[in-house]
């Protein structure tokens, strides 16, 4: 996704092979759910392109005007979590629970009061456990615990604090190590520990 619009990209080729939406689209984010859907974050709310591999794939657009609970449309970052729901952050800091199917979100800002001290919240991750998720923002992480809708501190919060509490991204891989972009170099969590890797790495 470009700032002019949505587009399916060729890697091998190295070049457009279809434009599936036109206009200002601006993302920051882009997530897979588990039916291969992809999940498109804008300042004109949220996009979802279904059966990509497919020419009869459909883009849905869900805004403030056709999905309940959504109070702007500047879309964050969206986590896809289960069968039903989405992690979604509007604007700044307001996070909760899309439900595509009900065009509905339901914020998490009444149950999470503590949700308040944080700043712009940035990015989220899975863990290896269910039903959480690793959240950053500038000006700390916390985990979240989507089956109790609670947040509780990470244990290696104080030792990540040490090079930096603003994150700017998460990303947990596919052997389960969990890498943060921060201000102060990149930071790599796995059973070893912490990493930093800087720029004389």
């Amino acid at each position: 996704a470009g700032k002019k619009g949505i587009y399916l990209y060729d890697t091998d080729r190295q070049q457009v092979i279809r434009t599936l939406e036109t206009g200002i689209i601006n993302c920051p984010d882009i997530s897979t759910d588990n039916h291969g859907n992809i999940w498109i974050c804008s300042q004109e709310g949220l996009y979802c392109y279904e059966h990509l591999s497919s020419e009869s794939g459909q883009l849905q657009h869900y805004h403030s005007g056709n999905s309940t609970g959504f109070l702007h449309n500047h879309m964050r970052f969206s986590l896809p979590l289960d069968e039903e729901r989405l992690l979604v952050c509007q604007m700044k800091h307001h996070l909760g629970y899309f439900y595509p199917h009900q065009k509905k979100f339901v914020s998490l800002s009444d149950k999470l009061p503590a949700l308040e001290k944080y700043r712009t919240i940035v990015a989220a991750c899975k863990t290896e456990q269910p039903n959480e998720v690793i959240v950053c923002t500038q000006n700390g992480l916390f985990i979240l615990d989507t089956k109790k809708d609670e947040i509780h501190q990470m244990d290696a919060v104080e030792s990540l604090a040490k090079y930096s509490r603003k994150y700017n991204c998460i990303l947990r891989d596919r052997i389960g190590r969990i890498w943060i972009g921060t201000l102060n170099g990149l930071l790599v969590i796995s059973k070893d520990g912490i990493r930093r890797i800087s720029l004389s790495d």
